[in-house]
């Protein structure tokens, strides 16, 4: 984005399907998904057509549009990177998830209240905690 500029973010997702529901506890959860766009004239070396002449772009516009559509990607894990395994909350939100999101969508929003609530139950135990500690 640009200094000083806001940059409303929406997002909208037209369905759900196998895996989705695995995604949608991960975000729920904090993780970030992070996906660069952004415009350049010299570009074509990456995503031009290549010696082959199949690549996605014979030109490079050098402007980014309003609006961006990302679709066919994936979620894997990095060879050699330290996977820790779930606990039985998470295990627990991740089940509930893929039950009430299914293929077919909805349940979102009640899995982000229910989320937001584990979270300040959670908080609230810690400070009880530290609070205990320093008596």
């Amino acid at each position: 984005g640009k200094v000083g500029v806001g940059c409303p973010l929406k997002i909208r997702v037209g369905g759900y399907y196998k895996g989705m529901a695995e995604i949608t506890a991960a975000l729920w959860q904090g993780m970030t998904p992070v996906v660069s766009y952004w415009a350049s004239t010299d570009m074509l070396w990456m995503d031009g057509q290549g010696k082959d002449k199949k690549g996605p772009c014979k030109n490079d516009t050098g402007v980014c549009k309003d609006y961006a559509r990302f679709y066919d990607f994936s979620v894997e894990d990095l060879p050699g990177a330290i996977v820790a395994q779930p606990t039985e909350a998470i295990a627990a939100t991740e089940q509930q998830a893929a039950k009430e999101v299914g293929e077919e969508g909805g349940g979102a929003e009640v899995l982000a209240e229910r989320e937001k609530a584990r979270r300040r139950r959670e908080a609230a135990e810690a400070k009880r905690k530290a609070a205990e500690a320093k008596r």
